[in-house]
């Protein structure tokens, strides 16, 4: 049985990397989605850009919803605390072969500037290039961060997508227009909103005067968010 690893920090995860993925994942018969994640590094990585440190947790959820439909894909996080100047490759490959616990046959990336190292690091295995010169997916995790996620947002998969989603509230008294003012909004932002939803509670208990009571109030909190 052939067994081969796609890893990366997927910061963030973005469409090139689920064209890798699906590619990797029809080559061998179990494949491993490595996140390689060092909260330090990560941060470094996200300075003076346009996006925000995202926790390796949340990357690690997105990943499980990837391949949650996948049997033969397997997701595993490895941590470690160095900083992207210093990273030990050596000591990352060993945390690699130990999480996969068996022999290695594909190492799959998107870089070509990778060879050498992975020839060093995993001599038995094949160094797999998907899509290298970006060709079917023209995006990297780098010009995201660059030049930020909204800039991209037809890369980032439906999954990632409600992670960045902005929420606006729009209050108001009573009759001042509210509704209409989101609607156009919406419109405007080709986005979508929510109705009124306190509305609809007291138009189902047939008026609100005397009768709301703190219960309807958490529902409303809960349909909102």
């Amino acid at each position: 049985m052939s067994v081969g690893f796609f890893g990366g920090k997927f910061l963030p995860l973005h469409l090139g990397h689920v064209y890798a993925i699906v590619q990797a994942s029809s080559i061998v018969d179990e494949l491993y989605l490595v996140l390689s994640n060092s909260e330090k590094r990560d941060k470094e990585l996200c300075r003076d850009t346009k996006m925000e440190y995202i926790p390796a947790q949340i990357r690690l959820r997105w990943l499980s919803k990837l391949a949650k439909d996948m049997p033969h894909v397997k997701v595993v996080s490895i941590e470690d605390f160095q900083g992207n100047d210093d990273y030990d490759w050596k000591e990352g490959a060993q945390l690699i072969k130990k999480v996969i616990g068996k022999p290695i046959d594909y190492v799959f990336s998107s870089e070509t500037e990778y060879n050498e190292i992975f020839k060093e690091l995993y001599p038995v295995a094949k160094h797999f290039l998907i899509d290298p010169i970006r060709t079917h997916v023209n995006i990297s995790a780098s010009a995201i961060r660059k030049e930020g996620v909204f800039r991209h947002w037809e890369y980032i998969p439906d999954i990632v997508k409600p992670y960045f989603v902005k929420k606006v509230v729009v209050v108001g008294t009573e009759s001042c227009g509210k509704s209409t003012l989101t609607k156009n909004l919406a419109k405007i932002y080709n986005t979508t909103y929510v109705e009124e939803y306190g509305r609809i509670v007291c138009e189902e208990l047939g008026g609100c005067d005397g009768i709301i009571v703190k219960e309807d109030y958490l529902q409303i909190a809960t349909v909102i968010r």
